[in-house]
């Protein structure tokens, strides 16, 4: 009885689906999973509940921070840029099923004093990894482990990326290195700067990419030759909740490159209508997310609902997503 009590309780968090797709969530953050508190104080209950528990407690961890026992049971780990030296690195290899590989925000302060490791030990095969949310460093001055080439490089069954930069210290000195990653299916974006994404994805070989998430617009990108080299593939699309998009014809473009597409969302106050009445016989779905501010975005539905609704979208259904 109570194994499969606690099993119901922890679950949840526990074993997220590394490529699983739900509409407008927010951006991952790197945290350790809200179950492992629990955990931690469901183990010191006695010692048969310990001997149960501590396998599941183990799969959701943070190295860098001493011993960790039953490394084999890790399917999520969180992995710091401070924390990438040879014996932390050794952890991680021992994570022989891990899922997902978060590479947590690291401060604006730890660039210009050094406090992560940018000697970092090399990468490893990571064959089971399917989820790597990434937030970038500058990695002109990173290494091994701790350059996001060469980690991908190694994750060669990865189905979800997510890069991040959220300090805007972003230097694009990327090297052209060419990356295929064979089995990438979800894409998202949180980036500022558009050249330095496209300079990456130039030399990236993307064949069965179907999801791509924008937080927020690529400012300075050549924004066709971006839909272009992405779009072909692309089933799904949606673009993030900052006004922005507004001063940008995302949606054009994205409809214009992305011949089967077939689901596209967007927060209807973040962005404009596509600039020109376009056909598209594969799009199913249109998400529309009203956002906090109904009235104001009611008057703007209507706007948004007129450009999609003509005989060139034969196949479109309109989901309203309310907040």
């Amino acid at each position: 009885m109570w194994p499969r009590i606690l099993h119901i309780v922890l679950e949840p968090e526990v074993d997220p689906r590394a490529d699983e797709y739900t509409p407008f969530l927010p951006a991952p953050k790197g945290l350790m999973g809200a179950h492992i508190g629990l955990a931690a104080q469901l183990v010191r209950v006695c010692r048969s509940w310990h001997t149960l528990l501590l396998p599941t407690l183990c799969q959701d961890i943070q190295l860098g921070r001493g011993p960790i026992p039953l490394l084999k049971h890790a399917r999520r780990v969180v992995l710091s840029y401070a924390s990438t030296d040879e014996s932390t690195v050794e952890q991680l290899r021992q994570c022989t099923d891990i899922r997902i590989l978060c590479r947590p925000h690291w401060s604006p302060q730890a660039y210009y004093i050094g406090g992560y490791n940018q000697d970092a030990a090399p990468a490893i095969a990571l064959p089971s990894l399917q989820r790597l949310e990434c937030d970038i460093p500058p990695e002109s001055n990173c290494t091994g482990i701790n350059s996001l080439v060469d980690t991908l490089l190694q994750s060669q069954n990865l189905r979800y990326l997510y890069l991040n930069s959220r300090t805007g210290i972003e230097i694009p000195q990327y090297l052209p290195t060419r990356v295929e990653l064979p089995l990438l299916e979800t894409l998202r974006i949180h980036y500022q700067l558009g050249y330095t994404i496209q300079h990456l994805l130039a030399a990236w070989v993307l064949p069965t990419l179907k999801s791509l998430i924008l937080d927020n617009p690529l400012i300075h990108a050549n924004l066709e030759g971006f839909w272009a080299s992405v779009g072909k593939t692309l089933t799904r699309v949606e673009l993030g909740p900052t006004s922005r998009f507004q001063h940008y014809d995302y949606l054009d473009l994205c409809l214009q490159h992305c011949p089967v597409l077939q689901d596209l969302g967007y927060y209807v106050w973040a962005a404009n209508p596509p600039s020109h009445r376009r056909s598209h016989a594969r799009l199913q779905r249109l998400r529309l997310h009203l956002g906090r501010w109904i009235d104001f975005t009611n008057r703007m539905l209507q706007d948004h609902l007129t450009e999609f609704n003509h005989p060139g979208m034969p196949s479109l259904t309109t989901c309203i997503e309310l907040p």
